[in-house]
């Protein structure tokens, strides 16, 4: 976190970080659709009455924010997460700093939000078929029109598409409302709008190892005009393993939208931590589903939520 300079050389303040989601609230202001849950600043004002702006910083290493076009500061007062705009930016969608459009005056806590859910439009020839997780060769780029080097792998099926990093698993779901066509059998499905949920691991080891399964898929062959570069020969693979990801846990991903936690004997079902964002809850049912509910409006609200059984020693999705 950085401020301004205060008024008066003498006036003082006091800042603190916390790598945990903030503990306040979840009241939003009307422009904001929801608030990170990864990490918070809290700011007070120790001596004097400057008004400064403030500027947040992120590291996709870590906390990785989701998309800088929607990105906002929120600072909570009043019991409410009030917005504190989208000002000057530097960096980019790896590393980078967001400054407050204006002077704040109220000091507390401060964190990233977003002032929407929707993250682009698409066309139904521009989102992924089901042909297995393609490797990232820097042929995917961001809504933000970025590459993103830390997704190694990504692929879809159904309603979603799944992109994998080294620790940070992110769901886009999609709901389609328009339907165009020149009669009642030849019509098209629309994309209207997408929505990023992540899942992620907490307290995993450090030098756990990642490994791409059964090639039978094939390959890809990228020639796309917005890239300067071509990227042929992009594996595509059944199957992704995280190898020791807990001391004596594996972690899987299918092809078919499916993980798996693998423990051998030496491993503790316990030492498994799940965190989302970007979802409005996940709840565990009387049948023993994780239900992850989605906040893309009202739209087709039965595609957004996504069931997973919880059984004895795996976890399937």
């Amino acid at each position: 976190m950085h401020i301004s300079a205060p008024t008066t050389s003498t006036h003082a303040f006091t800042a603190a970080y916390f790598d945990q989601g903030q503990p306040v609230g979840e009241n939003l202001d009307g422009s904001l659709a929801y608030i990170d849950d990864c990490n918070y600043w809290t700011l007070t004002r120790d001596v004097g009455n400057s008004q400064v702006f403030v500027t947040l910083s992120w590291q996709n290493g870590h906390c990785p924010v989701k998309d800088t076009t929607y990105l906002k500061i929120a600072s909570w007062y009043s019991d409410n997460w009030n917005d504190k705009g989208h000002g000057t930016m530097t960096g980019n969608y790896t590393s980078g700093t967001i400054t407050t459009t204006t002077t704040n005056s109220l000091f507390e806590y401060f964190t990233f939000a977003y002032d929407s859910n929707i993250v682009k439009v698409l066309q139904p020839d521009e989102y992924i078929t089901a042909d297995g997780f393609v490797a990232n060769m820097g042929q995917l780029l961001g809504t933000d029109s970025l590459a993103h080097p830390e997704v190694l792998y990504y692929g879809s099926a159904f309603n979603s598409n799944f992109y994998l990093s080294d620790s940070v698993f992110t769901y886009v779901f999609m709901s389609s409302d328009s339907i165009y066509g020149i009669d009642s059998i030849a019509k098209h499905v629309v994309i209207d709008s997408l929505l990023r949920v992540d899942m992620r691991l907490k307290g995993i080891n450090s030098a756990f190892e990642i490994s791409a399964t059964d090639t039978s898929q094939g390959y890809k062959n990228y020639f796309l005009g917005y890239l300067d570069t071509s990227y042929t020969h992009a594996l595509t693979f059944q199957e992704i393993k995280y190898t020791e990801i807990y001391d004596g846990i594996d972690l899987l991903f299918h092809n078919n939208d499916e993980f798996r936690f693998s423990i051998d004997s030496s491993g503790l079902a316990g030492s498994i931590q799940l965190y989302y964002q970007g979802s409005d809850s996940v709840k565990i049912d009387g049948e023993g589903f994780l239900n992850i509910f989605s906040r893309l409006g009202n739209k087709n609200t039965e595609l957004m939520v996504l069931n997973t059984l919880v059984t004895s020693g795996e976890v399937l999705m």
